[in-house]
């Protein structure tokens, strides 16, 4: 039996990129109440929170590594354009006869 959060529990970058997320999604009436004889209890209650945590700390790991990688570009950015000044530099002065 498929219960709340459980999409949450093994992320992929899909899930985080693509709508409407199993973790943010809302519970229609008829999912939260499910079995007439299911009744929300604290116990249910507490397991819900404690799936909800942990899908929240999926994201917030995804995200620290997205801020990370991104991070990562930028200094890999900034490089490839230092190095394409310096060859356009080499060529220039190779086009002008200046390593002579």
């Amino acid at each position: 039996s498929r219960h709340f959060g459980s999409d949450c529990l093994a992320p992929r970058w899909g899930r985080f990129l693509s709508l409407p997320s199993p973790c943010t999604r809302q519970l229609v009436p008829a999912e939260m109440a499910g079995d007439s004889d299911k009744q929300v209890t604290p116990e249910v209650i507490a397991q819900h929170q404690k799936e909800l945590d942990s899908c929240l700390a999926d994201v917030e790991a995804a995200s620290k590594k997205a801020k990370e990688a991104s991070a990562q570009a930028l200094e890999t950015a900034e490089k490839c354009r230092r190095i394409e000044e310096e060859t356009k530099k080499m060529i220039e002065q190779f086009n002008t006869g200046g390593n002579k």
